[in-house]
C-alpha cells in the first residue's frame, strides 16, 4: 500500500470532524515522516499480537478509556480487555473517537486524574 494514502486514511479516522482539520494534517504529516518499512512492521505487529491470555497476570490498577464515537477500535475489544483484566475499571466518554485526549480532554485529564489519585 502507499505510505501516504493510508497515512490519509489513519488520519482521517483519528479526526474524523470538520474541525479537527489541523490535526488531521499533522498527523498524516508525522506518519508519512516514518521509515514505510518500520511502520509497516509495527503495524503488522499491531494487528497480529494476541494478549487476551496474559490479561488476568496484571495485578497493577488499569484504567481503560474508550471513546464513545471510536471507529478504529470496537467498544466491545474495549469491554473485552477491562473485563479480561483483574480489577480494570472501563470509562467511556462521549463525543469521542480514537484520540480521546485530544476529542475530550478536560474530560479525559478529569477521568485519568480521578483514577491515579484513587490509586496512589
Amino acid at each position: 500500500m502507499n505510505p501516504a494514502f493510508h497515512a490519509r486514511l489513519v488520519a482521517e479516522e483519528l479526526f474524523p470532524r470538520p474541525g479537527q482539520a489541523g490535526l488531521r494534517r499533522v498527523a498524516f504529516q508525522r506518519l508519512c515522516a516514518n521509515d514505510p518499512a518500520a511502520y509497516r512492521a509495527a503495524m503488522m505487529a499491531a494487528a497480529c499480537y494476541d494478549g487476551r491470555r496474559d490479561l488476568g497476570r496484571i495485578r497493577a490498577p488499569t484504567l481503560v478509556v474508550a471513546g464513545l464515537e471510536d471507529t478504529v477500535v470496537p467498544l466491545r475489544a474495549k469491554e473485552e480487555l477491562a473485563s479480561g483484566i483483574p480489577g480494570a475499571r472501563l470509562i467511556t466518554i462521549p463525543r469521542s473517537g480514537h484520540a480521546t485526549p485530544t476529542d475530550q480532554p478536560v474530560m479525559f485529564n478529569r477521568t485519568l486524574l480521578d483514577f491515579l489519585r484513587q490509586h496512589s
